[in-house]
């Protein structure tokens, strides 16, 4: 995937409990996915080139909050104090996490430490 993509992606070392299963996937000089499956849910850590948001996700949530982790700009959306999206940028790259688990998305605290994980 990285040779296709152009470019290498580094993944954090822990997901969320049950997040195993795990697909990677590539486009062309453009972007790299990584999905992981619980069975029911999924959990989406996607890397591009450029400064769009790349998450997929178009959802209104109910609440969108900016925090720093590791000097960079992190945008989690999310409902209550659960969070379903987390965008930043880095450079030339922009990131994303997408949590597809219903409505209750996950801890604030598991996303930051995801995004402390990836570059």
């Amino acid at each position: 995937a990285e040779k296709l993509a152009g470019f290498d992606l580094v993944i954090p070392e822990k997901v969320p409990e049950g997040f195993s299963d795990k697909n990677i996937s590539a486009i062309q000089d453009e972007m790299i996915d990584i999905t992981y499956d619980n069975g029911e849910d999924k959990l989406c850590i996607r890397k591009g080139k450029g400064a769009d948001d790349i998450s997929g996700d178009y959802t209104q949530y109910d609440e969108i909050s900016t925090v720093e982790v590791n000097n960079r700009s992190v945008t989690l959306k999310g409902s209550g104090d659960k969070i379903n999206v987390a965008v930043w940028e880095d450079g030339e790259f922009t990131y994303s996490i997408v949590v597809n688990s219903g409505e209750a998305g996950i801890d604030s605290n598991v996303i930051t430490d995801m995004v402390k994980g990836i570059e």
